[in-house]
């Protein structure tokens, strides 16, 4: 940024901006470009961003939300993560309406017939899911019929925001956004319907 942009964006008179920036700058919390002038962070700012990130537990942040989420939609909600063979349960919360199957914390679940697989594949890259498909397929390379089931399941994920099976494991997973870096699936309200 600019020293104008971040006067204007700070309230403040460029002079005064500039006082805190050269006292920022010592520190390591901001750094100037020598050829454009422009200030951006410092490499003190970025080791408490990384320090921030690694202090962060993503799953425990998003549990908190889990009975609020249950308790609006009445129906059972779970999170899961990506595992070393694919998405893993780590939190449920029951609802009030009765599943037909009981799915455990710690389960696995298939890419192929879960809504948490669905997303998983829209929002993973091939390199991570496609190993693990063919290992849950038991097959060493993914037949034509099964990529355009993939394919399917990606582009209806990416078009609708929404992650479904019709007689899978799980049958739905809301809209959500994928983190930039981490590999934690949304929140998910199931429902026998």
């Amino acid at each position: 940024m600019t020293l104008t942009q971040i006067s204007a964006a700070s309230g403040m008179q460029p002079s005064k901006a500039h006082r805190y920036l050269v006292s920022l700058a010592r520190v390591g919390l901001v750094a100037q470009s020598p050829s454009s002038g422009r200030y951006d962070m410092g490499p003190a700012m970025r080791r408490l961003g990384v320090e921030s990130l690694r202090r962060m537990d993503e799953v425990a942040l998003v549990s908190e939300h889990l009975p609020g989420l249950r308790d609006s939609t009445s129906h059972a909600v779970n999170l899961s993560v990506w595992g070393d063979r694919g998405p893993v349960v780590v939190r449920w919360e029951y609802g009030a309406h009765a599943l037909p199957i009981t799915v455990r914390v710690g389960a696995t679940m298939p890419l192929l017939t879960s809504a948490m697989g669905g997303a998983f594949l829209a929002h993973l890259p091939e390199q991570l899911t496609g190993p693990v498909l063919r290992g849950q397929l038991e097959v060493e390379e993914l037949d034509a019929a099964t990529r355009d089931r993939v394919d399917r399941i990606r582009t209806g994920v990416l078009r609708d925001g929404v992650a479904s099976t019709v007689g899978g494991v799980i049958p739905a997973s809301p809209r959500w956004r994928p983190p930039s870096s981490r590999r934690v699936s949304p929140s998910r309200s199931s429902s026998p319907w």
